[in-house]
């Protein structure tokens, strides 16, 4: 298995529920990959019991995305103190799609959800 790339995908601040995306021109990199390999670090947690959720969104032609399935690479995990959050897929990804993005969706039980993100995503070959 040979690492194809190690990406900052996202650094920045996020503030409440509406899902951001990586950047556009990361899309054709993120496809290239097998599998993948997460890791997040939250810092600046704001609101009641704050939680993060990354998805991985194929696509063929970079207007209709469909989430890579069965892999939920962090599902709800709570971030309400600075913390590290690690995470890969189990080898059953679907391959396929000229495009890749990740999606962040913050959810909290009350408040606005809200913090500083720093997610680095490596995808490697199956091979």
């Amino acid at each position: 298995m040979a690492i194809i790339f190690c990406e900052e995908v996202w650094n920045r601040g996020i503030t409440g529920t509406t899902t951001v995306y990586s950047a556009s021109e990361l899309n054709s990199l993120l496809a290239q990959a097998e599998k993948y390999y997460v890791s997040v670090h939250t810092s600046q947690p704001a609101g009641t019991a704050p939680k993060i959720t990354l998805k991985l969104e194929r696509s063929n032609d970079g207007a209709t995305w469909d989430t890579q399935t069965p892999l939920t690479m962090i599902n709800a995990v709570d971030y309400s103190a600075t913390t590290d959050i690690y995470a890969q897929d189990t080898g059953a990804s679907r391959v396929g799609g000229c495009f890749c993005r990740v999606t962040i969706t913050l959810s909290a039980t009350s408040g606005t959800p809200s913090g500083h993100f720093r997610i680095i995503l490596t995808g490697r070959d199956d091979v």
